[in-house]
């Protein structure tokens, strides 16, 4: 399979962002294949409130009203001509001040209304991250200074939205093979995790690891 990086778009103006990916799919002679990922949905600001002075308030919920006008317009073409979008943005949880209280809030809170939540096909939460989860040169070294220098870490993810796997179980991924998850977004069911947690999840049709 033939991969092109086309290129990085350093913007952060919804309208400029939403134009480019529209414009890349409808003039596509070439019948590329593209990944948009936008990172993050909560960096974009709208047009109108760019060139504002920082004492005038922004429009109340503007980037989710044009991000949602976007995805009705565009997720369609994309998903036909079989182009895929990654959307990010960083969930918001409530501070407390006082140590006793019930940590975070609604960890459903995000950038870009419900529209990103309704057209999505996937919705995946990433989880806290520990020492536990950090993958050493010596992992099973019983002391932490003998477990020598980092070489990566699982990513703990929660699919909260999906076409083909049960909802609500935690899941570890090695970060390379994560990625691989998405570049064969229509058979995701075909990769295995090298850690696997699951809570309440009998049914779940567990990925079988990618040979290639």
């Amino acid at each position: 399979i033939h991969k092109e990086v086309i290129g990085c778009n350093d913007c952060n103006v919804f309208e400029k962002v939403f134009e480019l990916i529209r414009m890349l799919v409808e003039d596509n002679q070439e019948d590329k294949k593209y990944l948009f990922i936008i990172d993050s949905v909560d960096a974009l600001c709208r047009q109108n409130d760019y060139s504002k002075p920082f004492v005038d308030s922004e429009q109340v919920a503007g980037g989710a009203l044009i991000t949602s006008v976007f995805l009705k317009k565009m997720v369609l073409p994309i998903m036909k001509l079989n182009h895929m979008m990654i959307l990010t943005s960083q969930v918001r949880v409530e501070v407390s001040t006082n140590p006793y209280a019930a940590r975070g809030g609604p960890r459903t809170k995000q950038a870009g209304g419900n529209a990103i939540k309704h057209y999505a096909n996937f919705i995946l939460e990433f989880q806290d991250r520990y020492t536990s989860d950090i993958i050493f040169e010596n992992s099973s070294a019983a002391k932490l200074e003998d477990k020598g220098s980092p070489q990566g870490h699982f990513c703990k993810i929660i699919f909260r939205k999906s076409i083909n796997l049960c909802l609500g179980g935690a899941r570890t991924y090695r970060p390379s093979l994560f990625m691989g998850l998405f570049r064969k977004k229509r058979r995701l069911d075909q990769f295995r995790p090298r850690t696997l947690k699951e809570n309440g999840c009998s049914k779940n049709r567990v990925p079988r690891k990618n040979s290639g």
